[in-house]
């Protein structure tokens, strides 16, 4: 599981592991892989935004849109 987040916060690394059963909070929540929930493992990611190449996928995106909208 991912959080679709830009950062990690009080929400990723707190609210949303209780909300999934995870035992484990604060920033070891993203160490502690696999986490065993009613007796499944259940990997847990930081926050989708944390990766360096999300800036690579805005601005190809961005760039999409441009060219679209220009081409209309």
């Amino acid at each position: 599981m991912v959080p679709f987040f830009i950062s990690d916060g009080l929400h990723s690394y707190e609210d949303i592991p209780k909300l999934l059963g995870i035992e484990c909070t604060g920033m070891d929540v993203f160490r502690k892989n696999p986490h065993q929930v009613r007796g499944r493992s259940l990997y847990y990611g930081k926050a989708i935004g944390t990766d360096p190449r999300f800036a690579d996928v805005i601005i190809e995106q961005t760039l999409n849109a441009r060219s679209v909208t220009h081409a209309g």
